[in-house]
């Protein structure tokens, strides 16, 4: 496996590859092997240990992406990572799934879909459950994902003739992942251009457990991760983004969402809001029933009654979210 590569090992194809969010479909000149390249900003004043750790930390995750993937993995292959310092990014390159016939289709992202495919209910209720086996196979490995949200679950057709399909969507957007321990250098997003587009932080914010904006002193943990999924399995639900789903929220939208505004997201879609007139909890049961609600729930609530150990938190993680959504017949 390729781990330390070079930008001159990348050959890019044409700009109309990029999308909102500056991922690249390139292909890999040693082996002629599609890949996508997916970005993450660092900054140039940053002292040189800072950088050594950033490196050193990029290099660990591309050994357990590695290790992480398998032939039906919900994981992207992972060849390496290399460093462009032009623009001040780290690429990672996971190479494209098998199968995948020239010319090459874009891949579209799950919050490219709500506004253009209406799928039925069996095919929402297989996607929350791959997108909950993806989150349980990083935590397995000891692993936090940080970024889980609806604009890193990705879908490659293998054709342009191929209708669309979301039966295999893939989880990236480990630009920020670390491993599980409390001491493990960790970081930050940096939210500069070009990729304040989709990345902003009022974005990503709507998809974080209040704890880990407004105290400082608390670490990202596992429970971070199942909240950030209970987030996207509610947009699965009502199949809109979560800006669109809050619009009657003036403070929850665009530039005018604050840290200090994002912990009434998990009240407003908790029905815990008594300002709000929009009955969330109703819509999620009459849309999806009662067992999805209950899933969403306690990713939202944290709800899993061990705290943040970890064996028994993968155990409950199983029994109360994975499980349950397996279960569920249409």
């Amino acid at each position: 496996m390729m781990i330390d590569l070079r930008k001159n090992d990348i050959a890019e194809l044409d700009q109309s590859s990029r999308n909102a969010q500056y991922r690249l479909l390139a292909k890999l000149k040693r082996d002629h092997h599609y890949v996508l390249l997916d970005p993450k900003c660092y900054k140039e004043d940053d002292d040189e240990q800072k950088g050594r750790r950033a490196a050193e930390a990029m290099k660990e995750l591309v050994r357990v992406l590695g290790q992480m993937y398998t032939a039906d993995s919900r994981l992207l292959q992972c060849d390496g990572w290399y460093e462009d310092q032009a623009q001040e990014q780290f690429y990672l390159v996971f190479r494209l799934p098998p199968n995948i016939e020239e010319p090459l289709t874009k891949p579209l992202f799950l919050d490219e879909f709500y506004s253009t495919y209406r799928p039925g209910l069996h095919m929402r209720f297989q996607l929350a459950r791959a997108l909950a086996s993806a989150v349980l196979e990083v935590h397995k490995q000891n692993w936090l994902h940080k970024g889980i949200r609806s604009d890193n679950v990705i879908f490659f057709h293998r054709n342009k003739n191929e209708k669309r399909s979301m039966g295999d969507p893939k989880l990236i957007g480990f630009d920020y992942s670390r491993k599980d321990m409390p001491d493990v250098y960790s970081e930050k997003p940096i939210f500069t251009a070009p990729t304040t587009l989709l990345f902003r932080a009022t974005h990503a914010n709507l998809y974080r457990h209040p704890d880990a904006l407004r105290n400082p002193t608390v670490h990202f943990n596992r429970l971070h991760d199942y909240y950030a999924l209970g987030v996207v399995l509610v947009e699965i639900a009502w199949w809109s983004p979560m800006e669109t789903i809050l619009r009657k929220h003036q403070e929850l939208q665009g530039e005018e969402c604050l840290e200090t505004d994002v912990e009434k997201v998990q009240d407003t879609l908790l029905d815990r809001d008594v300002y709000s007139a929009e009955q969330y909890q109703a819509v999620l049961t009459f849309t999806m029933g009662d067992i999805y609600r209950d899933v969403v729930n306690a990713c939202l609530k944290s709800d899993f009654d061990v705290g943040v150990n970890e064996s028994m938190l993968l155990e409950s993680f199983e029994r109360r979210v994975l499980g349950p959504l397996q279960k569920i017949v249409v």
